[in-house]
């Protein structure tokens, strides 16, 4: 070969990619989002003369993007079509669902997209490649699809076998939305040791994982359980603080919302109203400029009566 010849640096980039998701993963299992993003931004520009190796990093990179409000540039991220592996278009397929999710439950936008539809594609997918991380996390997402379409009975059969193939492979991560989820259900049936158990466990598994992405949602789902436990406002107000410092920290807007609701809620049911309307308040604050109207339209509702 001489010297003028082209060289494959397709491998080399490929490894790059993965040194870059490494990295990443580090970054926001810290809560370091910031530094994630700024982080992908510069991996997405090396890589672009290489859309297999840059395909890699779609996924997270559009995650963070949309979680730190910048949904319009996440969905436009996904939207490339470059030719990629089972398991990374999965990833890419997953993420377009998740901001469709977004735009249609929590921002209450018009969308051609169907968010269950393109949830059960990457299931598929997933199964197809035998990527069973993926499938755990693709069927606890399915069931969620049905909660928001008020069919709880049919998402527990996609929780339960979220967590079979969680267990099965050792995969921790792949119990928390299931059980979190199931948690809830149960909460709603009136079985409120089992929901207790259930929330409390998510909790500990989380911290297990040391995802703080994962923790304060499982942190702020807590704060209520303990309070519809035992009572006690300042236990209860305790997880949320916790789930607040992580929110700020990532700068995660849908989860800052949600922790404020949930401790304006909190107030409301110890009667403090003076303190529920400062939380509520702040939930505007977040969610308006974020175009989350499930989370600014209670809060308005409150503060009006």
């Amino acid at each position: 070969m001489s010297l003028m010849e082209p060289h494959d640096l397709s491998p080399r980039y490929n490894e790059l990619a993965s040194s870059i998701l490494g990295l990443v993963h580090d970054h926001r299992s810290k809560g370091e989002w910031e530094e994630a993003v700024h982080l992908l931004e510069h991996g997405t520009k090396i890589l672009r003369d290489y859309p297999k190796s840059k395909a890699m990093l779609l996924a997270i990179y559009a995650e963070l993007l949309w979680k730190r409000g910048d949904i319009q540039r996440a969905e436009n991220i996904l939207q490339e079509k470059p030719y990629v592996d089972p398991k990374t278009l999965s990833d890419i397929l997953y993420e377009f669902a998740e901001v469709h999710y977004i735009l249609k439950y929590f921002m209450y936008r018009d969308t051609d997209q169907d968010p269950l539809t393109l949830h059960e594609k990457a299931l598929s997918l997933r199964r197809e490649a035998g990527y069973l991380e993926g499938v755990s996390d693709s069927l606890s997402r399915v069931g969620t699809m049905y909660e928001h379409q008020g069919d709880y009975e049919k998402a527990q059969p996609y929780y339960l076998e979220g967590i079979e193939v969680a267990e099965s492979i050792g995969y921790t991560a792949g119990l928390i939305r299931p059980y979190t989820h199931m948690a809830a259900y149960q909460r709603e049936l009136g079985n409120h040791d089992e929901s207790y158990r259930l929330y409390s466990e998510s909790v500990r598994l989380s911290e297990e994982v040391g995802d703080e992405s994962v923790t304060m949602f499982s942190l702020a789902n807590m704060a209520q359980a303990e309070y519809a436990a035992s009572g006690d406002l300042q236990q209860a107000l305790s997880y949320d603080l916790r789930a607040l410092v992580i929110a700020e920290k990532t700068g995660f807007i849908l989860a800052h919302a949600r922790v404020h609701l949930g401790i304006a809620l909190l107030y409301m049911q110890a009667e403090d109203n003076e303190k529920a309307k400062s939380h509520f308040n702040k939930v505007i604050e977040v969610a308006e400029a974020a175009g989350y109207s499930y989370f600014t339209k209670p809060a308005q509702d409150y503060i009006k009566n």
